[in-house]
Parts: structure tokens; sequence; C-alpha cells
């Protein structure tokens, strides 16, 4: 895609996401993959995966699991799972997963948001 400005990355990873998924029509088994390049900062790889539906449809779960799995497996990962302050944490199915890869959460993240309030 080229080199993007800071300010227009939100807006191409909307664009290329719409164009996988047809407009988030489903969750893409394509990964969509940003390379960061800064002076003076390290090699970065993102990988942004899709949040679990609250009523998945038959087969999406293990749709959406398959996937998450796939790439939070290596142990080279940091998992940042980023849950909103109205879920129920203790049902959460990515925090599960992340517990299922990394039981002793050395490698994992949390982060507790309100930002739809």
């Amino acid at each position: 895609m080229g080199i993007l400005s800071e300010e227009s990355i939100e807006d191409s990873i909307q664009a290329v996401t719409n164009q996988i998924t047809g407009k988030g029509n489903g969750y893409p088994d394509t990964p969509l993959t940003l390379i960061f390049h800064k002076h003076g900062v390290p090699e970065l790889t993102i990988i942004d995966l899709p949040e679990c539906p609250l009523a998945p449809a038959a087969g999406e779960l293990k749709h959406f699991s398959n996937i998450t799995m796939s790439y939070i497996q290596p142990s080279n990962c940091i998992l940042l799972n980023v849950i909103s302050a109205g879920s129920d944490l203790s049902t959460s199915q990515s925090a599960r997963m992340c517990r299922q890869v990394d039981g002793r959460g050395e490698c994992t993240l949390c982060m507790i948001t309100k930002a739809d309030k």
C-alpha cells in the first residue's frame, strides 16, 4: 500500500479490512500486517484479531477460535487483550484463550477500557 502518515493509518486499516471481508461480513483468514519503521524503534509486527461476537452464529465461535489460536500460539508473542469495562472478564472468550496459551500470565497484558462511556 505504500508509506502512510501516522494520521492515515486507521483509515487505511479500515479500507483494507473492508476490501478483505466485504465491509465487515465475517472474519478474514488473511492477516492484515502492519510493518512499522521508525528510526530508533525496534521492529514490531501487530496483528489485530477480531472480537468474538456476543451471540455467535453456528460455527462462528469455532472459526473465531481457530483464527485467534493460530496467531497467539508462537512463543515470541506478547498478547494484548483489550476488554470493555462492561464485559465480564471471567467469561471473556479472549481472556480464556490467553490463559490457555499463557497460563502463568508471563506474556499477556490485559487492558480494560471504558471508551464506550
